[in-house]
């Protein structure tokens, strides 16, 4: 199963929290059953309350499988190594080439008017899948993502997600 070969990515201010090598290999095996018809770039994640027009756009390009600007979207705030993003995005290109069919957002938490917590949950067609996890604030009239979790365990989804 998908849980047993993937480790946690946190990400967040500062540096990589944590990067398991063998993230990419272990994924090579999810691929297997996707469909090469698959109309990936149709992917629309169901919202869960009020959709903010950028959290939602960055769900829609992770759905979509382009990693590397999802990876620029949410660093936006919080930069990374460029080393970094490109590994990650790698990996995730690697484990889900074509992205996921299917996406929901299962936790939407408005803590102020400024600061918004949400769970994504992304399902390749294969039925493997991820938790994406993040803490979002509203600065300078547009919403930045501060710190940001992507893993195949709920529970570490779930406390990543503040």
């Amino acid at each position: 199963m998908v849980d047993n070969c993937l480790e946690t990515i946190r990400f967040g201010p500062g540096k990589l929290r944590r990067f398991v090598a063998s993230f990419a290999i272990s994924f090579v095996f999810a691929v297997a059953n996707l469909s090469d018809g698959y109309a990936i770039a149709q992917t629309v994640c169901e919202p869960l309350g009020d959709p903010f027009h950028k959290l939602e756009q960055m769900k829609s390009v992770f759905a979509q499988g382009d990693y590397v600007n999802f990876f620029e979207l949410t660093d936006e705030f919080s930069p990374k190594e460029p080393t970094e993003t490109e590994s990650i995005s790698q990996a995730m290109k690697d484990a889900f080439p074509s992205g996921f069919g299917a996406c929901s957002t299962l936790l939407s938490e408005q803590k102020s008017p400024k600061m918004r917590n949400e769970i994504i949950f992304f399902e390749a067609v294969s039925g493997d899948g991820v938790f994406v996890a993040w803490s979002a604030f509203y600065y300078r009239e547009r919403w930045v993502v501060a710190k940001y979790s992507v893993s195949t365990d709920f529970e570490t989804a779930r406390w990543a997600s503040g």
